[in-house]
């Protein structure tokens, strides 16, 4: 049987040296700042919250493939919001003005 290595990280040397380089910190947060703003897809929580959405009926709504997404790893599911938009525009109820005035240009044209 071959050696077994355990690897694991000696997290207080990590914070002495975080403590001692607030640059440090402050490049990190600024690179995670900047990699959120970039990023325009959203996960499938931020998706949910975005559409007003519980997770568990966003989730099925994604099984029933109703949403757009982006799968590029195969497991996680991206959403832009864009797509979003869309679909939220996509089922639009006309109003009881726009509906008498539909039927009326649709009888003056069936007229005989």
């Amino acid at each position: 049987m071959g050696a077994v290595v355990i690897l694991h990280r000696n997290t207080k040397a990590d914070k002495t040296i975080n403590q001692h380089c607030p640059k440090t910190i402050e490049m990190n947060l600024k690179i995670k700042e900047t990699m959120q703003t970039k990023r325009k897809l959203l996960n499938s929580q931020e998706a949910a919250e975005y559409l007003g959405l519980s997770l568990s009926y966003f989730r099925k709504m994604m099984m029933r493939r109703v949403i757009p997404m982006y799968k590029p790893s195969g497991k996680l599911c991206f959403f832009d919001p864009d797509d979003l938009d869309a679909y939220l525009k996509s089922v639009r109820i006309s109003s009881q003005s726009e509906i008498d005035s539909e039927a009326e240009r649709y009888l003056a044209n069936n007229r005989k």
